[in-house]
């Protein structure tokens, strides 16, 4: 009776954060309603605040598993490759491949970023939460630096940085385009621009 109980009870913790995700990524957080959370859900407003505490509480346990998502797609998927222009391949392949089938997901975690502070409680340390991922990709950028493939002058922060700008547009002009390219030659073409540019080099 307890498990069938503890079963209960994470099905309706499901079902919440599905409606919250798709409430906050469509109306960011100033404007969702834990009313209409709790109907698209169906249940009641104290389930909600029994699970979650409050509309902050929701906000950053979808926040929380938008960045471990995040984290883990970048870590598992440069472990599949050897050399920092394969791994980074393959980094924004995963989360572009992700960005498809989990839209919700990705406008959450970008509108997270990017909204004013008046749209978003405090609590959700969105600041953090930017600093956070770039430092994620700065590791790879750290390595890169370190064997040589990345120009010396440069730093890991200001690489992570302009990388994550890449592909957060491209992130953004995925969800906005009703087809998409492949995305594996999406990845291999941002890398490139990242990597060796989009000028032609001067020889003479």
């Amino acid at each position: 009776m307890h498990a069938s109980h503890q079963q209960q009870s994470k099905l309706t913790r499901d079902r919440i954060l599905q409606a919250a995700m798709r409430h906050f990524s469509e109306c960011g957080y100033a404007a969702a309603s834990i009313q209409r959370i709790a109907r698209t859900a169906k249940v009641t407003k104290p389930t909600i605040y029994y699970h979650f505490g409050s509309k902050v509480g929701l906000f950053r346990v979808l926040l929380d598993e938008a960045d471990s998502a995040f984290e883990e797609l970048v870590v598992y998927s440069a472990a599949r490759a050897l050399g920092l222009s394969e791994q980074l391949v393959e980094v924004c392949a995963a989360l572009l491949e992700f960005a498809s089938t989990h839209a919700q997901v990705a406008q959450l975690a970008l509108g997270s970023s990017v909204r004013a502070s008046g749209d978003s409680p405090p609590q959700a340390h969105c600041r953090q939460r930017i600093l956070n991922r770039l430092g994620v990709i700065e590791k790879l950028m750290r390595k890169g630096l370190l064997d040589g493939t990345l120009r010396s002058p440069l730093k890991a922060d200001m690489l992570a940085a302009c990388f994550l700008g890449l592909l957060h547009y491209q992130f953004k002009l995925h969800l906005a385009r009703s087809e998409s390219r492949p995305m594996r030659r999406v990845a291999r073409e941002l890398v490139a621009v990242f990597l060796h540019g989009a000028a032609v080099s001067d020889n003479s």
